[in-house]
């Protein structure tokens, strides 16, 4: 980068006759949509000049807005401000010094060129809560009526190598998501080196992988703040190194990434468990904007609920912009309880924000609440979730759109107060009925790293390849990756055989074999195949593929171990059928829980024997409540939702079995 001429620097204290920037000399009307531009200047002598100019939002000149990561909010720097020679100046965080320092963003080289910016940081006066809190809601309408949204992420020593890799990588994706999928096998024969990820041996090809590891897993894209601002964004380039990357292309790759296994798997191969983890949370948070930003494009605003559900992986300095970062993009931006108000303690906003989805009908964000997501916020009613958990975008493996346990499910304006209830400010009441006790919880649960499906696939391919040993040697590692999986199956066939029924029955009153009733809780009954979403209940053949992985798991504790995967392996149609329950299970080893009646159900990490299953009218999944005494008729707080086989489709409630009453939740 060339050096700049604009006095942005990160030297050392001012000199005495300097003077700090008054943000009062650049006001912002307090009744208009006023902002601040960041306007650079090239004036006579090829200098440029740095000033902060207020104006009218709809009136403002053509600008970028910069779209960057904070960092440390340390003031290691400063930027002179008005005409050369000015004393006063401007102090800056060294990420803001960077960005100014960078010519990719400067004017031209004639005298009187002027750029304009929107940099978040220097626009908005940080020590002004009040101003900040105004110029909150106008952040969407900043974003969208910028000529361009520029994504800043700097730039190190592998920048090169990063966007060779990415250029490749772009071409490899191009040609496979324009090929149909029966296809692809075909294509990979014909262009072998097409796939970067393809050349394992070269020292070069794995420094280009490494490099572009770091481009997706750079911290950026973890900030809450920029969902918004590259969802609003008209046209979004990325600026690394000062070279630049067309969105579409690289989300084209990262789109690849989440829906192509086989690549992920390649990419994530020679990386230890940290940096799988790593860039399995990059791929889902850039895939996350990428959704948010084509729903946008295409529909009308979603609740805050339903962007909160989807975003909850994203990250924030401030606890309260987990909300606040992104009530900008939804349909309640304008709603009066949830305006930016710094006043409000973190524990009000989130608990405005669920109060809102509530009244709204919507209950989705139940889901995300309860004792087993507290993370960092004290003194949360169990009923609002707490968004700085860490576990918000994912809780049990299946989905909540198939189900319907509460009844006929609706969401936007209905009516509520025959289900739900603010009895006090902190006490939630629903409508609901208590469907079992838990008697019986798994003492081992597990929940693999996921980044590899663990399946027999890679037996089968190295069977015709490597040497016997090294065919051994495979079986024997995928043994010691089965080995959690099997101790927790083998423990829950123990627990089913002792606390519950052969034959299964159901509320209805209809039976099934126990069995059946234990596969189709361990995969929640979901069939992952269905066209073109997943449909309730799973196929029988989900249970013949259960079968099979249940005689994988007893091999491996009586030593047939390897003989077992070896008859597998080559037997193309079980193969495939072991891969396919395997990818089923595996987000599936959440405590197992057996109840009072005898049905099977899935928790999470922090269920106690104790616990009630309850079925809440109108939600979509049944609910574990805690009695905070032993009065069951009292105040419950939340532990987590749940999977209660038999219940999932509304059976509590038209069964006639059960008593429907006021659930209070604190």
């Amino acid at each position: 980068m060339a050096e700049p001429n604009l006095s942005a620097s990160a030297p050392t204290s001012p000199t005495v006759t300097q003077e700090e920037y008054d943000y009062r000399s650049s006001p912002l009307t307090e009744h208009d949509r006023m902002i601040r531009l960041v306007r650079l200047l090239r004036v006579a002598d090829g200098r440029m000049t740095f000033d902060l100019v207020p104006c009218q939002l709809a009136n403002a000149p053509e600008y970028d807005a910069i779209s960057y990561r904070w960092g440390s909010g340390e003031l290691t720097s400063h930027v002179v401000v008005g005409e050369v020679g000015s004393n006063v100046i401007l102090r800056l965080t060294s990420s803001v010094c960077e960005i100014l320092n960078d010519g990719s963003f400067w004017p031209g080289n004639e005298t009187g060129q002027t750029r304009y910016l929107w940099i978040d940081f220097l626009c908005i006066n940080q020590r002004d809560q009040t101003e900040k809190d105004k110029q909150i809601p106008l952040m969407r309408d900043i974003y969208s009526r910028a000529s361009k949204v520029i994504v800043y992420l700097g730039g190190d020593y592998t920048v090169r190598p990063a966007h060779e890799f990415l250029h490749g990588f772009m071409n490899y994706t191009q040609m496979k998501l324009h090929t149909p999928q029966q296809e692809w096998p075909a294509m990979e024969a014909t262009f072998p080196t097409l796939n970067p990820l393809s050349d394992t041996s070269s020292n070069e090809a794995f420094m280009r992988r490494e490099a572009f590891v770091r481009l997706i897993t750079h911290p950026y894209w973890t900030r809450t703040w920029i969902i918004q601002e590259m969802a609003c964004g008209k046209q979004v380039s990325i600026l690394y190194g000062g070279l630049y990357v067309n969105w579409e292309s690289f989300t084209c790759v990262v789109f690849l990434l989440k829906t192509d296994k086989e690549t992920l798997v390649m990419l994530l191969e020679r990386s230890d468990e940290e940096q799988r983890t790593t860039i399995q949370s990059a791929i889902i948070c850039i895939y996350t904007i990428l959704q948010l930003k084509h729903a946008l494009a295409n529909e009308p605003p979603p609740p805050l609920s339903a962007i909160l559900l989807h975003a909850g992986s994203s990250q924030a300095l401030l606890p309260q912009d987990k909300v606040l970062g992104l009530l900008g993009l939804s349909s309640d931006a304008d709603h009066p309880d949830l305006q930016p108000n710094n006043k409000l303690p973190v524990q009000q906003v989130y608990q405005n924000a669920m109060s809102v989805s509530l009244r709204q009908g919507s209950f989705e964000l139940l889901s995300k609440a309860g004792l087993a997501h507290r993370s960092k916020i004290p003194d949360l009613p169990s009923w609002v979730p707490d968004f700085t958990a860490p576990g918000l975008l994912s809780t049990l493996y299946h989905e909540l759109f198939p189900y319907r346990s509460g009844g006929v499910y609706t969401e936007g304006n209905v009516l509520t107060d025959t289900r739900v209830k603010f009895t006090t400010p902190n006490c939630l009441s629903v409508k609901g009925m208590v469907v079992g006790r838990i008697t019986a919880v798994s003492t081992s649960h597990v929940q693999p790293p996921g980044w590899k499906n663990g399946g027999l696939r890679h037996v089968r391919a190295a069977m015709d390849r490597l040497s016997p040993n090294n065919v051994e040697e495979l079986i024997h590692h995928h043994g010691h990756c089965l080995r959690p999986d099997s101790d927790y199956h083998h423990e829950i066939w123990a627990m089913v055989e002792t606390h519950c029924l052969d034959p299964y029955s159901l509320p209805t009153g209809l039976e099934i074999p126990r069995d059946e009733a234990l596969w189709r809780t361990l995969v929640g009954d979901i069939n992952l195949d269905a066209d073109p979403i997943m449909t309730y209940p799973a196929p029988p053949k989900t249970g013949r593929a259960y079968e099979v992985y249940q005689s994988v798991c007893k091999a491996l504790r009586t030593g047939d171990f390897a003989s077992r995967v070896k008859q597998l392996a080559e037997n193309q149609e079980d193969c495939k059928s072991y891969d396919h329950i395997v990818d089923q299970l595996k987000n599936s080893m959440f405590p197992f829980v057996i109840t009072n009646e005898k049905h099977m159900g899935i928790g999470l990490p922090g269920v106690k024997v104790g616990d009630l299953v309850c079925v809440l009218r109108g939600v979509n999944v049944p609910y574990i409540l805690r009695p905070k005494d032993e009065d069951d008729q009292g105040p419950m707080q939340l532990v987590c939702l749940s999977y209660l086989h038999g219940f999932m489709a509304g059976e509590a409630i038209t069964c006639g079995k059960y008593e429907e009453k006021w659930l209070q939740i604190v």
